[in-house]
């Protein structure tokens, strides 16, 4: 992984409402939370030309609908870098502590997460899995909308996935497979001491006290 310049929280907080605003599991709550013809001017112009008004109804819709996700984040000491993950990057990633992902990665590897789905089965309610299936038949990273999200406690990793979870997976399966040798995603990258709930596992690094939240967010 390749860290860039460092931005603000703002930039990241734009990032996710725009994944969002474009994803089928979220779009509808998210396009509720702003006003009509924001959505409508968000949706077919890029996040760069949006004004300061649009950036701002995407920052509050977005903290509003991933509140249980965001809320550690925004409240934690995080340096935020942009990032560019190759495909030698995408397998060691950790997935959110969720149920649905530690059902099928109890090691919460993104590769053991991909290779499971790889062989059929499905997460709880098959929702991920099946995106991840359906995407993997039709990505197209230059038509990717806003960045996948990651946060660790040092740039040596390891990072937990907090954005676009299933774009990776459905990436990583292509790398597996062969029909992608090589990439280069544009991402977030958070750096932090004080890890969200989510983030933390059983290993020592992760085991040191944290003053984060334990709440555990739904699949992103």
């Amino acid at each position: 992984m390749k860290l860039g310049s460092q931005v603000d929280l703002e930039s990241v907080l734009v990032s996710v409402g725009e994944s969002e605003l474009f994803s089928r599991r979220y779009a509808l709550g998210l396009g509720a939370c702003i006003p009509a013809q924001v959505n409508l001017r968000v949706r077919y112009s890029p996040s760069a030309e949006w004004s300061t008004d649009d950036r701002r109804a995407i920052v509050s819709a977005a903290q509003e609908v991933r509140a249980d996700l965001l809320g550690p984040l925004v409240s934690a000491e995080v340096r935020w870098f942009e990032a560019t993950l190759e495909a030698n990057d995408l397998a060691p990633l950790r997935t959110v502590g969720t149920p649905e992902f530690e059902g099928l990665a109890p090691d919460r590897r993104l590769d053991t997460l991909v290779a499971e789905i790889e062989r059929g089965r499905d997460t709880p309610d098959a929702e991920f899995s099946g995106a991840v299936r359906r995407l993997r038949r039709e990505f197209q990273l230059p038509r990717m909308r806003g960045r996948p999200g990651l946060i660790g406690r040092t740039s040596d990793g390891p990072f937990t996935v907090f954005e676009g979870m299933t774009r990776l997976a459905a990436l990583l399966a292509l790398v597996r497979a062969g029909s992608v040798t090589a990439c280069e995603v544009p991402s977030y990258v958070g750096l932090t001491d004080s890890l969200p709930g989510w983030a933390i596992d059983a290993s020592p690094a992760d085991a040191v006290s944290s003053a984060a939240s334990k709440e555990r967010p739904g699949p992103v």
